[in-house]
């Protein structure tokens, strides 16, 4: 089983003796999360209006991947309304 979680120091002691490895991940720099932004960007059917002006301010925003993909996944379908 897999468990991720943010929030380590919030565990009881008695459910953190059952975690046998424990990885940790640091946050994104502002070029990786660069890459993601214009990764999922890229996934879409449609042409992009964001500039690369537009995509490097976005990229100064410290959100994670899985942050990333459901801010554009949200963007993509309510524009479709």
């Amino acid at each position: 089983m897999f468990l991720t979680t943010n929030h380590i120091s919030d565990f009881d002691p008695a459910f953190e003796s059952r975690i046998h490895l424990t990885i940790h991940y640091p946050g994104l720099d502002t070029a990786s999360r660069l890459y993601i932004w214009k990764t999922f960007i890229s996934m879409g059917n449609s042409e992009s209006r964001l500039t690369a002006e537009d995509l490097e301010t976005l990229a100064k925003n410290e959100f994670n991947g899985r942050q990333i993909k459901n801010i554009i996944k949200t963007g993509r379908l309510l524009s479709k309304q």
